[in-house]
């Protein structure tokens, strides 16, 4: 591939994500795009056909790297389980998301600007899809031959569960991505750990003393 050419789609992409900032997806015109990209016409219409192709391609990126990262999550997850009885499955709670909070940090103005307000609902969507579809690979390997049982007595409230749990965990993240300056990273770990060992108590208990810490002046 040319690598100028990569760098081009680039800049058109980048451009986009900005214009993001101040403009919503449904108001964007190419023609703003390409302002704020700062190509011409012939050069953004020479990889895109019109916005959507362009978000689209953004967020299969997003989308293709959380997968990846999602799955060396779990094969590290799948390794320290089997190192630990079921009484003691906390121990993997610190750091079964690790990868992924990492390519969630490396990218979080795309997704902060993709994700506001301003953004594409298709993204949070497509989000939630792969969270919930990552949450059954866990699940199925953590209960084994009992996860039918669990998935077939009561379905709708293992689903209900299985998204409560998925999209707690999705939106604890989207809310750091967004406010970073106030949640480092190590926190967002600890609140997921929080989340998925400890009962809800113990979550607002967090944001109590959070709540109560004084600010940090610079």
């Amino acid at each position: 591939m040319d690598i100028r050419s990569v760098t081009t789609q680039k800049r058109i992409q980048t451009g986009f994500i900005e214009l993001l900032k101040n403009k919503s997806f449904a108001m964007c015109k190419v023609s703003d795009i390409i302002a704020f990209a700062q190509v011409s016409k012939k050069t953004f219409y020479t990889y895109y056909n019109n916005k959507y192709e362009l978000a689209t391609a953004i967020e299969d990126n997003l989308i293709n790297g959380l997968k990846d990262s999602l799955e060396l999550d779990r094969k590290a997850f799948i390794s320290v389980q089997a190192k630990y009885p079921v009484d003691k499955l906390d121990k993997l709670a610190d750091t079964s998301f690790d990868h992924t909070i990492e390519f969630c940090d490396q990218h979080k103005v795309w997704f902060t600007n993709l994700l506001s307000s301003n953004g594409d609902i298709r993204l949070i969507n497509r989000i939630y899809k792969l969270g919930s579809d990552e949450i059954t690979k866990r699940l199925t390997y953590s209960f084994g031959s009992s996860y039918d049982n669990m998935k077939n007595n009561k379905p709708d409230l293992f689903l209900a569960m299985k998204k409560l749990y998925a999209h707690l965990v999705i939106d604890i993240t989207i809310f750091w991505m967004a406010n970073s300056q106030v949640m480092s990273i190590d926190e967002v770990k600890s609140l997921i750990s929080i989340i998925q060992t400890q009962p809800f108590v113990k979550l607002i208990a967090y944001f109590r003393k959070a709540a109560s810490s004084p600010k940090e002046t610079k």
